[in-house]
């Protein structure tokens, strides 16, 4: 069903070779390729074609959802919106993410939005990667819209790797009684390429919780930016790390915000920017690394921390 280059990008943005079983829907040029429900997980295309429903069942339990796109040719511009509705007591793995192969002569872009309506007592983990190669011009704009309800956890992790010329990434999230947001978003920029990404996340319900991590490298002369928000409404925590790496003409720019809107909010941020220490560099370079090998190895351990 998929050709080499489209297995090639299907496991880059979900570590799988092929279709999966179980619940998949499948994006391929624009088009619903493929598309498989189950007895907890239901999808529901929508009329105009442009994305679907996923309704998975209360209690839904240890089960997962695959939603790749993939594009493979020049002049795909698709706008998707898909919904994820998940019914209280359940557990479940969301994997997404986009991948772009295009050396035509004209762009291809995918602007995706998710949005996600989670119930009570949930536990969920979305793993969202974007991956793009190609000498043409590759664009995504991911929107991620969340309900959080009482006392559900949702865990995310977005990874942007190098190759995206220009991306556009919003994410807004509501969070009620107890409930637990927690975001690690990693981005890697090179060239021309420049990055955005904004966070905003409303604390509405008493003792909530939201932690938002941002890592990125910026090499050549790419550049970033990165707007995070938390806006404490009650009593709630909160905590926005950004920590970002400059390398060769590159920049970046970081503005966590912090809004206490009731006196019992406890809220914090951190951003940091910089290069790498020299004494990192040295250190790794003494053992036998040559200075490129070393800055691999330290960018890798940055990433992954």
């Amino acid at each position: 069903m998929l050709n080499d280059l489209q297995k090639s990008l299907m496991e880059k943005v979900s570590g799988l070779h092929d279709i999966p079983q179980g619940a998949v829907a499948l994006r391929v040029n624009g088009e619903t390729k493929y598309y498989s429900g189950t007895k907890q997980i239901q999808i529901v295309k929508r009329q105009d074609g442009n994305g679907f429903t996923a309704n998975i069942m209360a209690d839904t339990k240890g089960k997962s959802l695959h939603v790749p796109a993939l594009i493979d040719t020049e002049n795909i511009n698709e706008d998707v919106v898909n919904t994820f509705n998940v019914g209280q007591n359940s557990d479940v793995v969301i994997v997404a993410g986009c991948g772009i192969h295009n050396n035509g002569k004209k762009q291809s872009s995918h602007n995706g939005k998710h949005v996600f309506m989670i119930g009570e007592n949930c536990h969920v983990k979305y793993i969202e990667r974007h991956f793009a190669e190609g000498n043409s011009h590759k664009q995504m704009s991911p929107r991620t819209e969340i309900f959080l309800g009482k006392n559900s956890v949702l865990e995310i992790e977005t990874t942007q790797f190098e190759g995206v010329d220009l991306s556009e990434r919003l994410t807004n999230a509501s969070l009620q009684d107890g409930a637990k947001l927690y975001v690690k978003e990693k981005v890697v920029t090179s060239g021309n390429q420049h990055a955005d990404s904004t966070i905003a996340v409303m604390l509405k319900g008493k003792n909530a919780r939201a932690h938002v991590i941002s890592r990125s490298v910026a090499k050549d002369t790419s550049t970033q930016c990165f707007l995070s928000s938390l806006i404490g409404m009650n009593e709630c925590f909160g905590r926005i790390e950004c920590d970002a790496i400059v390398l060769d003409r590159a920049a970046v720019s970081s503005a966590p915000t912090i809004f206490a809107k009731d006196q019992k909010a406890s809220l914090t941020h951190e951003a940091q920017v910089g290069r790498i220490a020299n004494e990192q560099l040295t250190k790794l370079m003494t053992l036998g690394l040559t200075q490129e090998e070393a800055e691999q190895k330290i960018l890798e351990g940055f990433m992954n921390s």
